[in-house]
Formats: structure tokens, sequence, C-alpha cells
């Protein structure tokens, strides 16, 4: 049906990150690069050490790569802040949400065991992004919504509406590239990710993934 867009609207960063496990192993730096290569397949598209620990094929760490990719695509349609989008302004969706996870800045840092456990550090400067981009949308949306309230939508053309889509979406566009060239970021972060080590395999605790998702991007208030 067609209508206005709404003004309040709530952006979560809803990605996936599959559980990796690897070949028990108690070198320590083993553990470290496994978290890298855990955090490098989920937001940089870089499959290397993974493949490496996890013998898994590049086209399984792709997958998750890609899956990612569109959760963040996925995010951005299902608040309705793109809407009907062209297969042209699918294409640009897709590649603002590469150029969103490439914004993660995490390091993994040393290695620590307590009480029997190793914990893999991980500093992370939390990037702030959604709430930036919400309030600029909620001002232009209000712009949009004073030039639009004495038309019927309903009444439009399939042409009048398709450039009326086209126009909002086009602002939304526009203020995502701008929030997401402003490179803001929080002060650093450390997570402890713990590593669960059975006879023949480990893996990171699924609770610290929900963590350092949490923490890589600041949500909205």
């Amino acid at each position: 049906m067609k209508k206005l867009k709404n003004l309040l609207f709530v952006l979560c960063m809803t990605l996936c990150m599959c559980v990796f496990t690897a070949c028990s192993n108690t070198d320590t730096d083993t553990y470290k690069n496994y978290v890298q290569g855990v955090l490098d397949t989920n937001f940089k598209g870089v499959y290397d050490d993974y493949m490496k620990l996890t013998n898994a094929a590049e086209t399984e760490a792709a997958e998750i790569y890609e899956s990612n990719i569109t959760a963040v695509m996925n995010d951005f349609l299902s608040s309705g802040l793109i809407t009907d989008p062209t297969e042209e302004e699918s294409e640009r969706l897709h590649q603002f949400a590469i150029a969103l996870l490439n914004k993660a800045d995490y390091k993994v840092k040393d290695v620590e065991k307590k009480d029997g456990t190793y914990y893999v550090n991980v500093e992370i400067r939390p990037y702030i992004f959604y709430e930036t981009l919400q309030d600029k949308l909620l001002t232009k949306y209000s712009e949009l919504s004073e030039k639009y309230q004495d038309v019927d939508i309903d009444a439009m053309s399939n042409e009048e509406y398709a450039s009326y889509v086209a126009e909002y979406n086009e602002a939304t566009f526009a203020l995502m590239d701008e929030v997401l060239n402003l490179n803001e970021y929080g002060e650093p972060v450390t997570v402890a990710c713990k590593i669960i080590v059975s006879e023949d395999y480990y893996e990171i605790s699924s609770s610290d993934y929900e963590t350092i998702y949490s923490t890589m991007y600041v949500p909205i208030d």
C-alpha cells in the first residue's frame, strides 16, 4: 500500500556470526589467530586465517560474510528506510553494507589464562553510526513529509509513485553515505573472548559473539 515514510524507525545490527570450531590446540598464538580469523571473516571478508584453522572451503567462508552483508541490507529494507529498491539501488545498498561492515575497528591483543580458561582480548573502537543517521533522517523526512502533506499518495500514478519513492530513497542513501564518511568512533573497549576447549575442538563462547556485535556498532538508544 502506498504511504508516507514513518518518521520513527528502528535500526539494529541483526548480523549472523556462526559458531566456528577448529581442531584443538593449546598454542595460545593459535587461539589468537582463530579469533582474528573469525572477526576478519565476518567483518572484512578476509578468510585466510579462518580457512587454515578450520579447514573450511573458501565458499563456506564467503557464505558467512555474505550472510552478514544480507543482514545489513535487510535491516534497511525491513525498517522502511529503503523502499521498493530498483536493481541499481539494491546494488548500491549491497556496496553500502560492505562499507559499513568494513568500518568495524578491532585489534586482537593478548591471550590470558584465568582459572584454567583461555581468553583472547579484543580491543574494539565502537563505531557511531545509527544514532547519527537517525537524527539526520528524522530532519530530512520531516522536510519531505511537509512537501507531500497535501498529496494523495494513493492517487498517484505508478510513474509518480516511483518518483516519490526514488526521492525518499535517494535522500536516505545520501545521508547514509554522509554519516558513513564521518568516521565517528567511541573510546576503545576491551572484550575478553572466552575460548571453550573440548577434547577435539575449540570455539568462542556464543555470548561473547553477542558482546562483540553490541560493542562494535553503537545502537540507537
